[in-house]
């Protein structure tokens, strides 16, 4: 799905033809997202890290504009977990998940939205975004 969903923007925004938003397809395409990121970020301990990885635990929370009533945790240690949690409301809205994605998969600046970013998530995805 993410793949598809990627190259269906990929095709259609240059045509002028944003495709519509399934907000489904939308909250698996942003956690897939963290779930990359966090993954080629680098793990605890990882003694072949593909980036070089965090110096200690990440556990940083998102919440998107365009998906209300869902936060989105990365948690990386020795491993990488996305959660999808109810609605949280101390958790700052950080802008649309649809950018979000653009941005860490190279389809869009990603400055301004890792800027938004809890500090040891936007290092995490940082990391990623360079190799990816």
């Amino acid at each position: 799905l993410w793949d598809s969903w990627l190259h269906e923007r990929d095709v259609l925004v240059p045509l002028g033809r944003p495709p519509a938003v399934d907000a489904e397809e939308l909250l698996t395409a942003a956690a897939f997202t963290l779930y990359l990121g966090g993954t080629q970020g680098g793990v605890l301990d990882d003694p072949a890290p593909v980036g070089d990885g965090p110096t200690g635990p990440v556990d940083g929370a998102v919440r998107f504009d365009d998906l209300p009533g869902h936060v989105l945790r990365l948690c990386v240690d020795r491993d990488v977990r996305v959660l999808v949690e109810g609605p949280g409301t101390d958790v700052p809205a950080v802008g649309s998940a649809v950018t979000f994605v653009e941005a860490i998969t190279g389809r869009a600046p990603a400055g301004p939205t890792l800027e938004r970013l809890p500090a040891e998530l936007a290092a995490q995805l940082d990391r990623a975004r360079r190799i990816l």
